[in-house]
């Protein structure tokens, strides 16, 4: 393989992988919309709910379960560990076998208890896909950690990084030359001055000075 063939690969590779970390970007902001937007939305209708007739488990899972389900959902994504992606889908079952004999208001209104599956239960479903797309993602995200250029795999910015690491390679070089002839000069003057302090002058003689007079 010639290095023009080396680079047309990396090159692709480099298009490729930009390509899946756009797609991990985007189910990242998806699912953490649909957090903030769904999950949000029916705790305030489990709150009003409780409220309105006078349910403490219900107000329980809107104040705490819920919460919890939205921070760990959250956490899922930003930290990208499928850990907290578990987590979720087991407080949303908590949340479903404790209160499967609740009805909030929308159940009410729309009569889905009257099929067995209230409204929490669509959302264990909502939850299980989130997680199921996050879990997803952070296998990908973690692949791409390993692959040459990330996070950006964009070839200017890889470009400016190499500049970057080869300048400060440089820059290293150069301060431990700059500090070799430094101490070598130091050196050298000490040699100079220890040689003149050590440095015989030669006495004159009678016969020196007869030339002298000549």
């Amino acid at each position: 393989m010639t290095q023009y063939d080396y680079d047309t690969l990396r090159d692709d590779d480099i298009l490729k992988n930009a390509v899946l970390m756009n797609k991990c970007r985007r189910i990242y902001n998806i699912v953490s919309t649909l957090y903030a937007g769904v999950i949000v939305t029916y705790s305030l209708i489990c709150l009003i709910s409780g409220f309105m007739i006078v349910s403490a488990s219900m107000i329980c899972d809107s104040v705490f379960i819920k919460p919890l389900v939205i921070v760990c959902g959250f956490m899922s994504v930003y930290k990208k560990e499928n850990k907290f992606a578990v987590y979720v889908i087991c407080l949303q079952i908590i949340s479903v076998v404790i209160f499967h004999n609740e009805n909030t208001f929308i159940d009410i209104l729309v009569g889905s208890r009257a099929t067995g599956m209230g409204l929490n239960f669509y959302i264990g479903i909502f939850i299980v896909v989130l997680s199921g797309f996050t879990v997803y993602a952070n296998q990908k995200y973690h692949w791409l950690e390993q692959q040459y250029g990330f996070p950006h795999f964009n070839e200017r910015h890889m470009k400016y990084e190499e500049e970057l690491i080869e300048n400060s390679i440089k820059d290293k070089y150069q301060r431990n030359y700059e500090s070799i002839v430094k101490n070598n000069f130091h050196d050298m003057q000490e040699v100079d001055l220890s040689s003149g302090k050590n440095a015989v002058i030669p006495e004159s003689t009678s016969e020196s000075g007869v030339m002298d007079e000549i």
